[in-house]
């Protein structure tokens, strides 16, 4: 009873500390961008595909799928309500199950490794290259059995793998080849733009992504007949129903106000009494979180897996499209700059290799970088942006434990040390603020380099 009291009592005084620290920041970045550039009338039109009837709007649908894919070349694509329903409903069209092995990178999400265990297969764990924290094509060849049915080979923060030796080892072996473009949109390999080099390729387009439309992902495809397949799945499939659409509305009305630099820190707190008032009246779920952890220990669904992209999503997708180059050149800029300071101080060794390889055009979702004393970074910068939700903390993320998704610690080495030292950096925001990241960066290096010579 006493344990129990110290614990609450040690949790309510840091959640109070929390929002202390809260209260006194007025410019404070995170990794998700609110979509400011909405209007009143496209917000408004938002609100009525919502509302109405979502068979009769289904051309919304169709059109945003039709634009999406234009941004990626001359093939299909088809949506769905997250980019892991998107994963799975491939699988279960290229009839992979039981007994079949699925390699996908560590320095990935659990909602990932759920699906391939949904579908009954066996997930296969490749390491990183840590030059281009992608798929490392040299891991996947000592992998591949005569079980491997699929093999994903991610793209990571907007930095291409070595996408064509990945593909050379697929065709060699037979095996169907599918782009993990989650965290890419628009970067080119070779001069080639990211998604047209597999069989096929997924994107996501959740709040965190290139794209932001709250929730969603794409399959895209060259093949015709595998297009009509997937469509054609995709067409039976349920949407999430009415109430959960709403509360995904209203997040996106919040989102809109507070996530800025000037906001965020507001945004924080909010979010904090939400979660804290959640816990005593238990509220609509709004974002899609079932799967973070294995198939076997849900309980219950709390939306149907897999469904339909909202239509009101889907046109919000198409006001994303419409800004995606403005948004693609600012991001541009921030990796630019950002770079520079870490070349001006002489530490380009912390950066992953591939900023400089000529065989790519990067467009970032965030900056990486491996900064040896990470408690001393994240102490740093935790007082301008948001650093506790830097990905790849461990080989799997969102997830409790990666061993009870089947990881086995040990078996991907530069994964497991990436994540002892990898630290995002935001690059969403507007670049009139970089002065307020980039002028503390600069400091911290500068220190460094001082203890270095000291």
């Amino acid at each position: 009873m006493m344990w129990n009291f110290m614990s609450l009592v040690g949790k309510t005084l840091i959640k109070f500390k929390k929002i202390l620290f809260l209260l006194n920041k007025k410019t404070y970045f995170g990794f998700v961008n609110g979509h400011s550039y909405l209007t009143k009338y496209e917000t408004a039109i938002l609100y009525d595909l919502l509302a109405g009837n979502e068979k009769s709007n289904g051309r919304v649908t169709k059109q945003f799928e039709n634009e999406f894919s234009k941004l990626i070349g001359n093939g299909k694509a088809v949506s769905f309500a997250a980019g892991r329903m998107a994963f799975y409903s491939l699988m279960k069209i290229l009839e992979i199950g039981t007994g079949d092995e699925v390699i996908l990178q560590a320095s990935n999400c659990a909602v990932m490794v759920n699906a391939v265990l949904r579908i009954g297969a066996k997930p296969v764990f490749a390491d990183i290259d840590i030059n281009t924290m992608g798929t490392d094509p040299n891991s996947v060849h000592k992998l591949i059995t005569s079980k491997t049915k699929l093999i994903v080979a991610q793209h990571s923060f907007g930095i291409p793998c070595e996408i064509d030796k990945l593909v050379e080892i697929a065709n060699q072996h037979d095996v169907f080849i599918l782009e993990d473009c989650a965290l890419c949109v628009g970067s080119r390999y070779k001069g080639v733009k990211l998604g047209n080099w597999g069989d096929a390729a997924l994107f996501s387009i959740d709040h965190s992504k290139p794209i932001n439309c709250m929730i969603g992902g794409l399959l895209y495809v060259k093949n015709e007949q595998l297009y009509q397949k997937i469509y054609e799945y995709k067409n039976k499939l349920p949407y999430l129903n009415k109430k959960h659409q709403a509360a995904l509305f209203k997040q996106l009305l919040f989102e809109k106000e507070y996530f800025n630099p000037n906001k965020y820190s507001l945004a924080k707190l909010i979010e904090l009494y939400k979660r804290i008032l959640n816990k005593i009246i238990k509220s609509q779920i709004i974002f899609l979180t079932d799967e973070y952890n294995h198939p076997d220990s849900q309980q219950t669904a709390n939306y149907p897996y897999p469904a339909k992209l909202p239509v009101f999503i889907s046109q919000l997708g198409l006001y994303e499209l419409q800004h995606f180059k403005t948004s693609m050149g600012k991001r541009t800029q921030l990796l630019n700059e950002y770079i520079n300071v870490f070349v001006e101080n002489d530490q380009i060794q912390l950066l992953p290799k591939a900023y400089f390889d000529k065989r790519n055009e990067i467009i970032p979702l965030r900056l990486i970088a491996h900064l040896p004393n990470r408690y001393e970074a994240e102490k740093y910068f935790n007082k301008i942006f948001e650093i506790n939700s830097t990905w790849f903390l461990k080989p799997i993320i969102a997830c409790e434990d990666p061993e009870k998704l089947e990881y086995i610690y040990g078996s991907c080495s530069n994964s497991e040390l990436s994540s002892e030292s990898i630290i995002n950096f935001p690059c969403t925001f507007d670049p009139k603020y970089r002065k307020k990241i980039l002028v503390p960066l600069n400091s911290f290096l500068s220190k460094r380099i001082n203890l270095q010579l000291n």
